[in-house]
């Protein structure tokens, strides 16, 4: 089984996070803590685990933030890009 081809999504924590979603896009989130970053890329679901990223460049440091565990967000090329999370693994 194989992803959406647009879909731009990680995991972390046992969980699914998706950049995208139009409304968190609008949210002014702020940084909390370094933890973690992408390891890996893959377009396959079942390859997906912690550290695993469809589209993001390996190395991508990842930050909780201040609004809750919800969100993550993730420096790309001195870019920060917001993540929803979607579904607990």
């Amino acid at each position: 089984m194989t992803l959406e081809p647009d879909a731009d999504i990680l995991q972390w924590d046992g969980a699914i996070y998706q950049a995208g979603v139009e409304w968190v896009q609008e949210l002014e989130l702020t940084k909390k803590e370094r933890i973690g970053e992408i390891l890996y890329n893959t377009q396959m679901s079942e390859e997906f685990q912690d550290g695993i990223a469809s589209k993001l460049p390996i190395g991508s440091i990842m930050y909780s933030t201040n609004e809750g565990d919800e969100y993550i967000l993730v420096e790309v090329d001195e870019e920060t890009r917001s993540y929803l999370l979607l579904s607990e693994g």
